[in-house]
């Protein structure tokens, strides 16, 4: 008896189911306006027409030349330079015992210089360097 009232549930379900998928609503109206094609036509090519003449320049402006002509020259270089860049923090009078690594006594800092100079390094200074002039004489 459990069986059959089951089957009867199932088959009344799926009843419903079936006869609501075939109801039609009544308050969709049918599509009778038409569309005139040609005329949608015409109204799309017209505005493309006027997109593309508003896309189109009406006057190119021609380039005066320079009245007067500017040189400029350049430094190329055929491989890049190297350039030991040595940075002193602070320095210590020479009273100090020795010097630490942020404070560097004058008595060291010229010792150091004299070591660069001996080993074939020139000084260039920042305001020569800033403006890319790098060139040192030989020797």
């Amino acid at each position: 008896m459990k069986n059959s009232l089951k089957f009867i549930v199932i088959l009344i379900g799926i009843a419903a189911f079936l006869s609501a998928c075939g109801a039609t609503s009544t308050d969709i109206a049918p599509a009778t306006s038409t569309v005139d094609v040609q005329a949608t036509a015409n109204a799309m090519v017209a505005t493309m027409a006027a997109q593309t003449m508003q896309a189109i320049p009406t006057e190119t402006p021609i380039p005066t030349p320079t009245e007067v002509p500017f040189y400029l020259t350049a430094t190329i270089w055929t491989k890049d330079p190297r350039v030991p860049i040595i940075n002193f923090h602070q320095f210590a009078p020479n009273t100090s015992e020795h010097s630490t690594d942020h404070k560097v006594r004058f008595e060291d800092f010229w010792s150091y210089m004299d070591q660069l100079n001996q080993a074939g390094y020139t000084l260039i200074a920042v305001e020569d360097w800033i403006g890319g002039d790098i060139y040192v004489p030989e020797g």
